[in-house]
């Protein structure tokens, strides 16, 4: 009678069967080194990242690019606010560097500019589209409470619930339209050398 196998086993047996390539492992290291490159770049400005990717050989180049790209590349993000812009910013300046087309590279950085001013003037609209609507109706309202109290009442819109409620939906479209874009300018910065 054949013994049965534990769980444990049949997974070693499983593991055994896989191969990986040196190159694959080479990657499985040499990737995250170059992201940990990335993040320090973001942090530290005075950070070199081409000095950091001379401490291993030319051969590792290529990972160490790879996992640096990705990183830098997750910390591009629509700008909400200046901060954005500026780690926005840093993000650009890094990939910059480790690409060789920097023509084409800037380029795109060009068109992602333009495509996060787009974005900054839809919801300024938005915003301002939102308030003039929701102050008709928040007018009355305000008349009603001063009437009611005999007293002249002072209501922030931008503080009522209902207006909060209203600009999130809004903002959260805006942000689904554009941050489709801004995965498609990553696409195309991932293809070029």
């Amino acid at each position: 009678m054949e013994r049965i196998k534990s769980a444990y086993e049949k997974a070693l047996e499983r593991a055994e069967k896989i191969t990986v390539s040196p190159e694959q492992l080479e990657a499985m290291e040499y990737a995250p080194k170059g992201s940990q490159a990335a993040s320090q770049y973001m942090r530290d400005k005075n950070f070199i990242l081409e000095e950091e990717f001379k401490k291993y050989g030319e051969k590792l180049q290529k990972h160490l690019r790879a996992g640096a790209e990705e990183t830098f590349l997750s910390n591009i993000r629509l700008p909400e606010n200046e901060a954005a812009k500026e780690n926005n910013q840093r993000a650009f300046e890094g990939i910059l560097a480790l690409k060789k087309d920097k023509k084409s590279i800037s380029q795109l950085f060009g068109e992602m500019e333009y495509l996060f001013n787009y974005y900054a003037k839809a919801k300024n609209q938005n915003y301002q589209n939102l308030k003039a609507n929701m102050n008709k109706r928040f007018a009355a309202t305000q008349q009603a409470l001063e009437r009611q109290l005999g007293t002249k009442v002072n209501l922030d819109l931008e503080k009522q619930p209902e207006f909060l409620q209203e600009w999130r939906k809004i903002l959260n479209n805006i942000n689904a339209q554009y941050e489709n874009h801004l995965k498609e300018q990553k696409e195309k910065i991932k293809q070029i050398n």
